[in-house]
């Protein structure tokens, strides 16, 4: 059905490249070929598998002898030298290959076809190799179909010839294995109603009656599986004529074509949007009342858990191509949030491909799709969230991904077949009204792709391994197809309503923060930030949205840093490759404003207590947020401690209620006991574990008592606007900026919030400390305090002015900056910011800073290092390199707010001139 739907697609394209006679032909050879081969009832294009012809292997004629020798023979010439089976592309599809060969050779060690001493030597070193592979197996990241009960399974067949092996996933599996399994009863096969598991017979041997199964036949196929196929005609008690016809032509001629398949959601909406775009209109509102789940997106399979994006965009194509769009119009609503959740929380995994070009293609098809029937005004039940944020957010994030991912150019040799994704992506997102810088990008990524389809055109009909079945298998007929549509395929253009034209609008700080980022940053081209500034308005328009939801606004504060925030967080992780979820990036864009705002409420409104309310503020604060304080010291039940997420919300947020009888006082808890209920009652943060909540608390107490210390040492400072030194200060510069000027900063309050989001979100193991043990959490810390300090000096650096201006505490107060003969200047009135000895301490400072970057680099390597070791002890590989991603987003995100300090301070002006 794929190949169908690309055909259609086909012959609708027009190019006035050279080559597009020539195409055109080779495509009506490929569609003749295909139906051919259609009319032959098993032939296909599968890659060979090692695992089916293992299963191939192990059957025997009811006279004893192999049915497939060949297919033995075929698995003995995969084996790796003195090693086990190779996979494709995944663990699974060694472990899987390794597997069944073992057994196929222990079969063949009873009535040996070869000298049995080389199968004991090949066994041996399979055995060896398939418990390597099993010590490090990542089960939590494994897609494949049916792999939680074929392994076990597998696994059972070998202790039964006395391989027995032991592995840290195994407890995983056995739970994955049982819920899979609960609901299951072999008298459920032997139902007429058709079954997933007939695809996975060889799962069941030992536990089903195979005389009872002989019904579940589909030309000779069970449901289309080369391997459940043998393992029928293997156990069951009569030779089956018709199952053997059907693993001989899979033999001959390759995996076969889908009549004995299920129907799925997947290859019925592409057959229903090939007869609309054929010209016979199909309703689509059977598909719809037949796949659709309870939660509104589409089930490839009836009983489905999880999402497949494939599927659901290949659904909403149907959808809205067919002529009962508009009864359909709520699904479409439903399909969309649906993308749109799983896009924002980083969740596009499909379990039936491995390609994310394959799925950034049907997502850019359909989505560019979706905004022609929005122009058409056929969707005016679509919901405002969505229109304005959701989808935009998508499309933003699809174009970037394409723009920035360099597949073909990236100096190694990718497969014809996933440039042709990409290319066909592109093509469906410069339909759209984008920029027209970021357009010519898609024009030339465009061009690049179809010159390296050119130049690999032998190389099509080689399919990739992207298609997960039990292993991961390629197909050639869908490789040459889909380069052939992209080579053909044509740029479209459209005038646009106003409505969508505004949709897609740049922001008007665009230039401005263009500019600003490329001379900040000092590489990149000009485009690529535009690409970021252009993602990052979604998160700003929502930013401004919640300005206020907290503190207050001031009457002629700029708050500039609405706009240069988000953009920071989507630079660094665009331009890094490092695809953090847009729900990540949105909490941090979102924790860096609270940044800003409460040091400026801070700073502008704590100056207007007197000394009294000062301490009783100190106290209130500490006494809310340290576990066992004094219960005198406030008029609540007890402190905040929320160390476990049992307690009642209304009970724990006691403690920060306001009890001060005078009013200023008053207020100023309000907000403060707002913002502390914000960080602390935060969903991502109640489900952290124990130690990270506590570790959040602690910081959070640290930053607002930070604040009331530096606002005593502003104190302590001479009036005027010229550098003096602090003297006596309360403790040496190096002290001050690893603990007060540090905690000032609330980096370490951020990285501390930061970590509870890495361990609570979808995947995540619950209640996980972020970094296990001793070791990574003192690397955790050793990085933070280094960015910590890091900020502070660059933005004690940038800041000097407004710092000497508004009375507050600089690293260049310290009398470590200041020698012997400075003393002159100190009793004269100190020195003014233009003298050479103040440029001269400025010098040393943005040494010092340049310092601690450099050791906050070599603490993320090192911290990266140990967290791969840990891997080695449990953790998985996926979970571990995303982790280290966001760890590295996080440590490159505060050097970028580093360097902006140097080229412009954000802050707005609370005191002083």
């Amino acid at each position: 059905m794929m190949l169908a739907s690309t055909s259609g697609e086909l012959q609708n394209m027009s190019s006035p490249d050279t080559h597009r006679i020539q195409f055109e032909k080779e495509a009506q050879d490929l569609i003749h070929r295909v139906s051919i081969g259609y009319l032959f009832q098993y032939e296909g294009s599968w890659t060979s598998s090692i695992y089916d012809s293992a299963w191939l292997a192990m059957i025997q004629k009811p006279d004893g002898e192999w049915l497939f020798p060949e297919c033995f023979q075929y698995v003995l010439d995969q084996q790796l030298p003195r090693s086990g089976w190779p996979g494709y592309a995944c663990e699974i599809d060694a472990i899987l290959n390794t597997m069944a060969a073992l057994l196929a050779i222990g079969k063949h060690c009873i009535k040996p076809s070869i000298v049995e001493s080389d199968l004991q030597e090949r066994k041996e070193h399979g055995i060896a190799h398939l418990q390597s592979m099993l010590q490090v197996w990542d089960i939590q990241s494994c897609l494949h179909v049916g792999f939680e009960i074929l392994v076990p399974a597998l696994l059972k067949m070998l202790e039964d010839t006395g391989i027995v092996i032991d592995f840290p996933g195994k407890a995983a599996l056995t739970a994955l294995n049982f819920q899979k399994l609960k609901h299951f009863s072999p008298t459920m096969l032997y139902s007429s109603t058709p079954m997933t598991a007939v695809h996975s017979l060889e799962a069941f041997i030992g536990t089903v009656d195979f005389s009872k199964l002989s019904h579940q036949l589909v030309n000779g196929s069970m449901l289309g599986s080369p391997s459940s196929t043998a393992a029928y005609l293997m156990n069951s008690p009569n030779w089956d004529a018709d199952a053997e016809i059907y693993l001989r032509r899979c033999v001959r001629y390759g995996g076969g074509e889908a009549s004995g398949f299920l129907e799925d959601a997947d290859d019925t909406a592409k057959a229903i949007h090939i007869l609309n775009a054929l010209g016979h209109p199909t309703s689509c509102s059977a598909m719809v009342s037949h796949f659709q789940s309870p939660k509104g997106h589409m089930s490839t399979y009836i009983g489905e858990r999880n999402l497949s994006p494939s599927a659901n965009c290949n659904a909403l194509i149907c959808i809205l191509e067919a002529p009962d769009l508009d009864k359909n119009a709520e699904t479409v609503n439903l399909i969309i949030r649906s993308l749109c959740d799983h896009w924002k929380e980083g969740d596009m995994v499909d379990k039936w491909n491995l390609s994310e070009s394959y799925t950034a293609m049907l997502l850019a098809q359909a989505l560019a799709m979706l905004i022609q029937r929005i122009d058409s005004g056929l969707l005016k039940s679509l919901p405002a969230d969505l229109l304005h944020e959701g989808i935009p957010l998508m499309i933003s994030q699809l174009l970037n991904r394409r723009l920035f991912n360099d597949i073909s150019t990236s100096g190694s040799y990718p497969a014809p077949e996933s440039v042709a994704y990409e290319t066909l992506a592109c093509i469906a997102l410069i339909s759209l009204p984008l920029p027209t810088n970021l357009k010519e990008q898609l024009a030339v990524k465009i061009t690049h792709g179809k010159s390296y389809l050119a130049e690999t055109r032998p190389e099509w009909k080689t399919g990739q391994y992207l298609w997960i079945e039990k292993v991961t298998y390629g197909c050639g007929i869908l490789s040459e197809c889909y380069c052939l549509a992209a080579s053909l395929a044509e740029q479209k253009g459209q005038d646009w309503t106003p409505a969508v034209l505004k949709l897609f609008s740049s922001p008007s700080w665009n230039f401005k923060l263009t500019n600003f980022f490329h001379a900040c940053r000092k590489i990149g081209e000009p485009w690529e930030y535009e690409a970021c500034i252009y993602e990052a308005r979604i998160f700003t328009t929502k930013l401004q949205g919640a300005r206020t939801e907290i503190f207050p606004s001031r009457i002629n504060a700029k708050d500039e840093y609405l706009i240069y925030i988000p953009a920071a967080w989507v630079i660094t992780n665009n331009m890094r490759g490092l695809k953090i979820s847009a729900n990540l990036l949105w909490e941090m864009t979102r924790f860096s404003m609270l940044d800003y705002l409460v040091d400026e409420y801070m700073e502008s409104t704590l100056e207007q207590l007197n000394t009294a309310d000062k301490l009783v503020l100190r106290d209130w604060i500490y006494a809310a947020m340290t576990p066992g304080s004094a219960q005198e010291r406030t008029s609540s039940k007890r402190p905040l401690t929320p160390s476990s997420t049992d307690c009642e919300d209304s009970d724990a947020a006691d403690g920060l209620t306001s009890r001060s009888k005078t009013e200023p006082l008053a207020c100023i808890q309000r907000i403060l006991g707002s913002y502390m209920k914000d960080v602390l009652f935060h969903p991502e943060v109640r489900s952290a574990s124990r130690f990270d909540r506590e570790n959040v608390r602690m910081e959070l107490r640290d930053f607002l008592l930070a604040h009331i210390i530096q606002m005593e040492d502003n104190a302590r400072l001479p009036a005027g606007s010229t550098l003096v030194t602090l003297s006596p200060p309360r403790t040496s510069f190096y002290t001050w900026s690893r603990s007060t000027g540090s905690q000032h900063t609330s980096a370490l309050l951020s990285f501390a919030f930061y970590s509870c989001l890495l361990t609570s979100g979808k995947g995540a193991k619950g209640r996980q400390d972020c970094f296990p043990g001793a070791l990574l959490k003192y690397h955790a810390s050793d990085l933070a305090s280094h960015l910590a300090v890091m900020s502070r000096l660059f933005n004690d650096w940038s800041s000097i002015q407004r710092d000497l201006e508004e009375g507050n505490v600089n690293s260049l107060h310290f009398p470590e900056f200041w020698s012997f003969s400075d003393h002159e200047h100190q009793s004269n009135g100190g020195l003014n910011i233009e003298d050479e000895r103040a440029k001269d301490f400025r010098s040393t400072l943005l040494c010092l800073s340049e310092f601690e970057r450099q050791a906050s680099r070599v603490a993320l390597a090192k911290l990266a290092e140990e967290m791969r070791a840990e891997q080695k002890r449990g953790w998985t590989g996926a979970e571990m390199a995303q982790r280290i991603k966001a760890i590295e987003l996080f440590a490159y995100v505060t050097e970028l707010f580093a360097d902006m300090y140097i080229a412009k301070d954000l802050t707005n002006r609370v005191r002083g001139n």
